[in-house]
Order: structure tokens, then sequence, then C-alpha cells
């Protein structure tokens, strides 16, 4: 089920298999961009998806995603919320509510970091993504230069950074 909460995308999911959203095709996740095909990306499509997975985080949640939407690249966020009951995700929607940037994945239930994430990614538009935990805050110039480093450096989307 989606519904809009003001200008926030809020999914609700269940624990069941089949009715979790599926991922994106895998071959979206392993394609790297070049600095060339980057300029190509579809007008207002964000640059970086930035994914948050929460679990009670309280007010840290609010400040990351603050800190995240602050950013000058003007990248998307997406929360996986694994069952809070702190309200982390109130708190966020009385700050950001109106933020068409920022989608929330309600899950019900703690499904685990990894799981989290994964079902976050399917609903990520952007070429690169950061997977960001709730507790860290994001310089005013961190997201332009990891994206700057992403340009500069293609093997780094390919996971061949380091060749041995």
């Amino acid at each position: 089920m989606s519904f809009r909460n003001g200008s926030v995308q809020t999914l609700t999911t269940t624990s069941r298999a089949e009715n979790l959203p599926r991922p994106r095709d895998p071959s979206r996740r392993t394609r790297s961009r070049t600095g060339s095909e980057m300029k190509k990306i579809k007008k207002g499509t964000p640059k970086l998806s930035v994914v948050i997975v929460n679990y009670n985080a309280d007010d840290l949640l609010a400040d990351c995603v603050q800190a995240v939407l602050a950013s000058p690249v003007d990248p998307e966020v997406v929360i996986s919320d694994n069952g809070s009951t702190d309200g982390s995700l109130t708190h966020v929607r009385s700050c950001h509510g109106e933020d068409p940037r920022l989608t929330i994945l309600e899950h019900g239930s703690n499904l685990g970091f990894a799981r989290g994430n994964n079902l976050a990614l399917a609903h990520t538009h952007a070429p690169c993504v950061l997977i960001l935990n709730p507790d860290c805050i994001v310089g005013p110039d961190s997201l332009g230069r990891l994206l700057d480093f992403m340009d500069a450096t293609p093997d780094a989307r390919n996971g061949r950074l380091y060749d041995s």
C-alpha cells in the first residue's frame, strides 16, 4: 500500500515476502556510468540517492536527514524503517514532510539492516547510492566530494578500485 503524507511518499510493507517490493533489475545495480553518461541522465533525476535504514534512531534520524537534504548536490533520501516505536518518523515528517526528495518505507517490523537496505534500493532513482547510518551527519561538501570522486574514478563504481 502506498500513500502520500504531505509531499513525502510513504510506503507500507508487510513481512510476507510475496507482498514486498521487488528489487530493481540486478543489471541496473552493477552497471557503471562514465562521466559522459552521467551528463546524459534525464533532467530532474537526482545524481545521488541516500538510503537510511532506521530502527528507533530518535532525533538522530531527523538530524541525519536534515544534513543530507541541505547538501547542494540535491539528493533523494529513502528511509527504510524497521518498525520504529520511538517517534523518529513522526519527527522526520514534522521537519521534512513537505520535501518531495524524501521517501519513507515503513515495514512494520524489524527486517534487519541488509533487507532494509535491499528494499530501499528498489526505490532509488540515481546512478549512485550512498548507504548511510542514521547516526551520521554529512558535512556540507561531503556529498559533492563523493560524487566528484565517483566521476573521476569510474572503476570505483564497478568494485575494481583495488585490483589485486
